[in-house]
């Protein structure tokens, strides 16, 4: 079963957990003092939380859930635009490519032409 964060978008297989900080309660509930190591842990009792292993939210869904597939869905229909204007701006830049060859040439002829024309008259 995968499950997919509400925050980051991000895929997972197990959510992580977060520590229940019973082990130092019970440090403190035997070594220091009974009395501060039960207010302690009446304070800090409670269940270990599972989270995002990518961005630590609690915020996520499984991915076989209806909010689950909705969110997919909207993801892939956002990729969908960025591999259009990924693909545009590809080919933008090919073409500065190609421009920018075409102009060192001519300034490279240029250059040739002056080194000739130097040599011819010395």
């Amino acid at each position: 079963m995968t499950y997919i964060c509400k925050n980051c978008y991000e895929e997972f297989n197990t959510p992580k957990k977060t520590s229940s900080r019973m082990g130092l309660a019970w440090i403190i509930f035997i070594f220091i003092s009974i009395g501060i190591g039960l207010i302690f842990w009446l304070f800090m009792r409670g269940k270990a939380k599972e989270i995002c292993p990518h961005c630590k939210s609690e915020n996520f869904v499984r991915t076989d859930s209806r909010a689950g597939l909705i969110l997919i869905s909207q993801i892939k229909d956002k990729t969908k635009n960025y591999e259009v204007e990924i693909k545009q701006a590809r080919a933008s830049i090919e073409q500065d490519d190609d421009d920018t060859k075409r102009g060192m040439l001519v300034l490279a002829l240029i250059a040739l032409f002056f080194i000739i024309i130097v040599n011819i008259n010395n």
